[in-house]
């Protein structure tokens, strides 16, 4: 069994520092550009009822995901 030398330890570490940062730079890309981000914005003046209430003033609701 051979022990590696620092050089090759070196170079081990630098192709898998390469590999990670190709797999992130990939992600990156698939994430912005195929995954878009879409935006869903739903807004209506509703009325609530509890019990025994007759109404209450409207209520303003807003929602909005991503």
């Amino acid at each position: 069994m051979t022990v590696m030398s620092k050089d090759e330890w070196s170079l081990l570490i630098s192709v898998i520092a390469i590999g990670l940062s190709g797999t992130s730079l990939g992600w990156n890309i698939y994430r912005d550009v195929v995954l878009k981000p879409r935006v869903k914005v739903k807004a209506g003046v509703r009325r609530l009822f509890g019990v025994g209430e007759v109404g209450s003033p409207p209520l303003m609701k807003l929602l909005v995901t991503r």
